[in-house]
């Protein structure tokens, strides 16, 4: 009985703290965990980011730690209460920060003719940029 007695103390603490300070949990919860979503054009590809992801894109000749900003063609919450559509774009450019430069993994492209002994085999591996999108 003292364990539940001391639990609902806590739970209506808790309550009375969260009724005053809920104007600044809102403001901090939709500034910090409600992140906008925004489509990027580069490398004749379209790309669906937000803030702090990371992702491969087409190669671009900059170096590591090169700042980079794209096209942005849309931009929304993450809730889709607000959207923004480009006309074919927006005037706010999105920024990325460039992580590496690397290529991807080897694919292998077999040519062969049947009855006349002629396989080729060729491999290709695609170069690529890795970006942090920052804002």
């Amino acid at each position: 009985m003292y364990q539940i007695s001391r639990l609902t103390d806590f739970f209506s603490y808790a309550l009375d703290f969260f009724e005053f300070y809920r104007y600044y949990i809102l403001v901090i919860t939709h500034n910090y965990f409600f992140m906008s979503l925004a489509v990027i054009k580069t490398g004749g590809k379209q790309y669906l980011v937000k803030p702090g992801s990371k992702l491969k894109i087409e190669k671009l000749e900059l170096n590591a730690g090169d700042k980079v900003s794209f096209d942005t063609l849309l931009t929304a919450d993450e809730e889709g209460a607000k959207i923004e559509i480009g006309k074919p774009t927006l005037s706010v450019k999105t920024e990325a920060k460039v992580l590496a430069q690397g290529k991807a993994k080897k694919v292998l492209v077999v040519k062969y003719k049947a009855k006349i002994r002629y396989k080729k085999r060729v491999g290709h591996r695609q170069p690529f940029t890795q970006v942090e999108i920052s804002k």
